[in-house]
């Protein structure tokens, strides 16, 4: 195995640790409420200007985390970049082909946006949920709950208003 691919070989371990696709996924949940109503592709429909610009901070965190770990490596990026480049062009190992492979469909709008459309279903069919779960639970009180219940039933609606206002969505109190 040659020297790059060794290193290549390194990071892409790194790539798939859960320390560096935490990063991401905590960044998909974030940011999921944005495209809430997001058409499941592009080709389905107009987008906000809002998702560039996620995609674009999202990038920034992707090198930021990338960079910083070649940089614990010692490597630099542009070293790195032309390692990449070879494997790509002259590596057999299918390890190695994927991992390239998909370290270039994370820098890509297209992939990002479904990944983020997906994520924002989910944010809306968890608040959803949420909502009625709370909901129903007044319905299921003894009338001896029922006066301590309201109580934790206004503060949890609370909570989600302070939670989700900054989101678009209000809940009546």
């Amino acid at each position: 195995m040659s020297d790059s691919q060794g290193i290549v070989r390194k990071v892409a371990q790194y790539c798939w640790s859960h320390k560096f696709l935490d990063v991401f996924q905590k960044y998909f949940t974030d940011h999921a409420y944005a495209f809430q109503d997001a058409p499941p592709t592009l080709a389905q429909g107009e987008h906000n200007l809002e998702y560039h610009d996620l995609f674009t901070k999202y990038l920034k965190v992707y090198e930021d985390t990338l960079e910083d770990y070649l940089g614990q490596l010692e490597i630099p990026l542009d070293e790195f970049h032309r390692e990449v480049a070879e494997i790509q062009e002259d590596s057999e190992d299918p390890y190695l082909k994927q991992f390239v492979k998909c370290l270039l469909a994370s820098a890509d709008y297209d992939s990002f946006y479904r990944v983020m459309a997906r994520e924002g279903r989910q944010y809306k069919v968890n608040y959803i949920i949420n909502f009625r779960e709370a909901f129903l639970s007044v319905f299921t009180m003894t009338p001896c709950e029922l006066s301590s219940g309201i109580s934790q039933y206004i503060t949890f609606i609370k909570s989600i208003n302070q939670s989700y206002h900054s989101h678009k969505y209000y809940i009546y109190e």
